[in-house]
């Protein structure tokens, strides 16, 4: 099974990678996040990067993301 976890990662991401972790441990494949060392995005704080994002725009980002929710079994809601 295949998963996307969304949420608003400025608010809650330990909870999000908790949740991942956890998702993981039990054999369900995370495949957003799928990073988890977040990063100092000084360009726009309000917008939450990892590593190896550091030169990727927000929007090309966001695509991804909708990219992966087409393609997952299921979408996880984290508030």
């Amino acid at each position: 099974m295949k998963v996307v976890i969304s949420g608003s990662f400025r608010k809650h991401l330990q909870g999000i990678l908790k949740l991942k972790k956890e998702l993981e441990e039990r054999g369900i494949e995370v495949i957003k996040p799928d990073r988890i060392k977040k990063i100092n995005n000084i360009d726009n704080p309000d917008f939450v990067k990892f590593e190896g994002e550091e030169n990727i725009h927000p929007w090309i980002l966001e695509r991804e993301y909708f990219n992966a929710i087409v393609k997952c079994d299921a979408h996880i809601i984290y508030n």
